[in-house]
């Protein structure tokens, strides 16, 4: 049994995730203009914190050595701080190896370990199930024990049932181009999909022969994107992809733009990353199999590669 499980992602993913600040409403129009403000400046400074990070430094020890700061981002919780070890280790080939059926429970608005983890490892894990309870954080079995116990009492004692497998709809779109259209939903089969100005997009449960991103923000689940040539290129965008696969004579250009993988496999003939230096990769219990490098990928900007196929070392994989 795995319930909520922190600590999988890449430990810079992680930790953008349980950082994140938002200041309510208060429905007062020039207080929450005021307050707009204020959350802005806050991720701004949680973002360049963060980037200096990564760059340079050890996220967990110098959260450690700094209580004051550490309170001031994620508060004074256990839970988290345990996280914050796990974060350490790369689960990657244990989570490929494990052989014992798994079943996992997850609250759907945890924001410790968000869903997407529990996501990945049920892709990723040989046998998992994964059960999401709407309406609970990451302590469901607090927060409601009775709707926790009837999922956890059965999954203990009757037969395991089939393994979800994700199907996607046979409903052909031909090519498709999103433009200016924030919060777009994407199913089913495409020739090619461009997403232009389209902030928020979901696209799942979806087969994408090219994928094109221009200034727009997308979260990507259960999708494959299959390409003769170029399988997905985004320019000053951002991604968010789980359990995902990307294949293609060049599998992904990326200019000014991020990245976020989770359990996702690409797979490339000619050149696996062709990025930007100002573009960033973040890679969590992934793996590629490219001519610049094939392995398992938990780590970030995998572009530059040694010549023996192992990410260059640089500050970021230090």
């Amino acid at each position: 049994m795995l319930v909520d499980a922190a600590g999988i992602l890449h430990k810079t993913v992680f930790a953008r995730n349980i950082t994140q600040v938002e200041i309510p409403t208060t429905g007062v129009a020039s207080v929450d203009r005021l307050l707009d403000g204020v959350n802005r400046q806050i991720k701004e400074w949680r973002r360049a914190i963060l980037q200096e990070l990564e760059d340079g430094f050890d996220f967990g020890r110098w959260l450690n050595d700094n209580p004051r700061v550490r309170n001031a981002l994620i508060g004074e919780y256990t839970h988290v701080d345990a996280a914050l070890g796990l974060i350490e280790h790369d689960f990657t080939r244990a989570i490929r190896e494990m052989s014992a059926p798994t079943i996992l429970i997850w609250g759907r608005e945890d924001p410790i370990a968000p869903l997407r983890t529990g996501v990945l490892l049920a892709t990723r894990l040989p046998n998992a199930r994964l059960h999401v309870m709407d309406g609970v954080g990451h302590v469901p079995m607090g927060e409601d024990t009775a709707r926790f116990m009837a999922i956890l009492m059965p999954a203990l004692t009757a037969p395991l049932p089939a393994k979800f497998t994700p199907t996607v709809p046979d409903v052909r779109h031909g090519n498709v181009a999103c433009r200016d259209r924030p919060g777009a939903t994407f199913t089913g089969r495409f020739d090619s999909l461009t997403l232009t100005n389209c902030i928020n997009a979901k696209i799942e449960n979806a087969r994408i022969r090219q994928l094109t991103l221009t200034s727009s923000t997308a979260t990507l689940t259960y999708a494959t994107i299959d390409s003769v040539d170029t399988a997905l290129t985004a320019k000053d965008s951002r991604i968010i992809a789980t359990a995902v696969e990307i294949r293609g004579r060049v599998a992904i250009r990326a200019d000014n733009s991020e990245l976020d993988f989770a359990g996702v496999t690409v797979r490339a003939a000619e050149r696996g990353i062709n990025t930007s230096p100002d573009s960033r990769l973040y890679f969590s219990v992934s793996d590629l199999a490219t001519p610049e490098f094939t392995g398992d990928a938990h780590f970030i900007r995998p572009a530059n590669m040694r010549p023996d196929g192992k990410p260059a070392e640089s500050k970021a994989t230090r």
